[in-house]
C-alpha cells in the first residue's frame, strides 16, 4: 500500500444531481484517464431521510494514485482525493458538510495522517476549487486538529 500523507478536498463544479458514474465518464471518456480521479465522492442527498455516510461513495481504489491535482508532482501519489458534488451556484447540504468532516477524520485514522494536514485543491493551484464554503469547513477542521 502506498504511503498517504494527507487528503485533498475538491468540488465537482457540477449540478447537485451529479453521480459517481457521471464523474467517472467525464474523467475516462473526456480526459482519457484510466478511472475516476478521486478516491471518495460526497454526493448531494436525494431525500431528507438519508444519513451522511450514505452520501460517501468510492471512486478510484485507494491503492492507486489519484488524478486530482496537477501540478505539483507527487501530490497525487501521496494523497487521497475527496470530491464534493456541487459548485459555486449551490449551497452545501448540511449532510454534505457532516460527510466532509467525518470522511477526512476516518481516512486520517485509517491511513495514519493528521487531519490538520488536509488540503484543498486551491492550496496547490490557482483555482477556486473547492469554493469558499468547503474551504472554510476544511480550514476549521485543520484548526481543530492542529
Amino acid at each position: 500500500m502506498r504511503k498517504i500523507k494527507y487528503a485533498v478536498v475538491h468540488w465537482s463544479a457540477s449540478y447537485q444531481a451529479t453521480t459517481v458514474e457521471d464523474i467517472r465518464r467525464w474523467h475516462v471518456n473526456g480526459n482519457g484517464w484510466s478511472d475516476i480521479g478521486y478516491h471518495r465522492i460526497i454526493l448531494y442527498p436525494k431525500s431528507k431521510n438519508q444519513y451522511w455516510h450514505e452520501l460517501v461513495k468510492l471512486g478510484r481504489p485507494e491503492e492507486k494514485a489519484g488524478a486530482h491535482v496537477y501540478p505539483p508532482p507527487g501530490v497525487t501519489r501521496e494523497s487521497l482525493g475527496i470530491c464534493v458534488v456541487g459548485g459555486s451556484d449551490y449551497k452545501l447540504h448540511p449532510l454534505q458538510k457532516e460527510a466532509i468532516r467525518h470522511t477526512v477524520i476516518i481516512l486520517a485514522a485509517r491511513f495514519g495522517f493528521s487531519v490538520s494536514a488536509t488540503k484543498c485543491h486551491r492550496d496547490f493551484a490557482p483555482t477556486q476549487c473547492p469554493g469558499d464554503e468547503i474551504y472554510h469547513i476544511v480550514t476549521q477542521l485543520r484548526e481543530a486538529y492542529a
